[in-house]
């Protein structure tokens, strides 16, 4: 039965493409030829087992301007496809060397787009799921059509979650702010950075989570500048700060944010960094709801920042970003992004210090309400003692 183990309600599904349809009207593109993991999933419901870890048997998924729709899929993973999607229309291939080509030039013939205008992932942040010599067969296949960028028009789908979609986020911050809480209250003096992520792990997974997302983590003043480091083998010794930056995935859905704890306690110097971190990010999130440019956002960051004399300088290029099915996306938390705050956006803020005591980013996720904001993320904001 299809649809049967769907993450979400088939009406969900209906809108997303509705709102594509919208949009395509206005762009004057004819249909969407969706290859990219994040995207296919986020039309069909259809994730895979291994999301990025395997190129074999690519996932397509076209969408038409006036409503028709097809998943494209191997015949190993079709009757998983048909158990997640509530999409009717499934082409099912066999071979593991043909990247799904002649089912794609099929399907697209089938649905009389041979001579039309077709949105792919080509632009901003979005990335094709199939090799460049099959993206150029397709290509040369259909002489009069235009392929063109769509990426523009997929974020502005998928910035804007529905209240499904921020349960999901919600359920995977509570599931990290519980591993916070576990984490920081088992390690200590002697333990290791893959000690801390073995329990972070966990302890998402005992949360609820389907996975962890990732778990970065750094201590000792040697390594405080690796702000985007995997776990080592480094033991904890007294005076470390320890600063983990975790992530669980829900239903397909990631959270990211930030605490940090020291062995023994921290000094007044760690603290006082804390504390200004602390109310920049406060001073930030309380400015936004709908209508607010993104990089006033960012611009309140840099202004509390300044005022105990930090500039708003992150090698990251911004202070917070977008999260939902991947773990970064957009907008930009700065100030050269001309995005403007929606209800249903959920980004990330995080300025941050780092410098030889340590590293001082207290991140948290925040859905935009219809009137304000609502944090997301949890766990305690102060330096954990350890």
């Amino acid at each position: 039965m299809k649809g049967r183990y769907s993450t979400f309600s088939q009406e969900e599904y209906d809108n997303r493409a509705a709102r594509a349809m919208d949009l395509m009207k206005a762009s004057k593109i004819d249909a969407l030829l969706v290859t990219a993991e994040m995207n296919y999933s986020y039309f069909t419901g259809h994730r895979t087992h291994s999301a990025w870890s395997t190129f074999t048997r690519p996932h397509v998924f076209v969408l038409t301007r006036d409503g028709k729709s097809t998943m494209i899929t191997h015949s190993f993973t079709r009757p998983e496809a048909e158990s997640r999607s509530w999409i009717e229309t499934i082409v099912e291939y066999g071979s593991l060397v043909g990247d799904a080509v002649p089912e794609i030039k099929n399907t697209l013939k089938n649905l009389g787009l041979a001579g039309a205008t077709i949105g792919c992932e080509l632009g901003y942040e979005q990335r094709l799921g199939l090799p460049q010599l099959a993206w150029l067969e397709i290509q040369k296949a259909f002489p009069k059509a235009s392929f063109v960028d769509a990426s523009g028009l997929l974020w502005d789908l998928r910035v804007k979650k529905s209240d499904a979609e921020i349960d999901c986020l919600r359920r995977a911050c509570r599931a990290t702010s519980k591993a916070f809480e576990e984490c920081y209250s088992q390690i200590g003096k002697g333990s290791t950075e893959e000690d801390a992520a073995r329990i972070m792990s966990k302890a998402m997974l005992d949360e609820g989570a389907e996975s962890p997302g990732f778990n970065i983590i750094c201590s000792g003043k040697e390594n405080y500048e690796r702000i985007s480091a995997r776990p080592t083998n480094r033991a904890l010794e007294d005076g470390d700060l320890i600063w983990i930056d975790a992530s669980a995935v829900v239903e397909g859905y990631w959270s990211d944010f930030c605490r940090v704890a020291v062995v023994g306690g921290p000094n007044q110097e760690q603290i006082r960094l804390q504390k200004i971190v602390r109310e920049t990010t406060e001073a930030a999130i309380e400015i936004i709801k709908p209508g607010v440019p993104v990089k006033a956002v960012a611009e309140m960051c840099a202004k509390v920042m300044g005022s105990y004399g930090f500039d708003l300088s992150f090698d990251a290029g911004r202070c917070g970003h977008g999260i939902g099915l991947m773990s970064t996306e957009p907008p930009h938390i700065a100030t050269y992004d001309e995005s403007v705050l929606e209800e249903g956006m959920v980004i990330t803020v995080e300025p941050g210090i780092v410098n030889e005591e340590g590293v001082f980013v207290i991140e948290e996720n925040v859905a935009v309400t219809g009137d304000g904001f609502e944090v997301l993320s949890g766990a305690s904001r102060e330096i954990y003692t350890i």
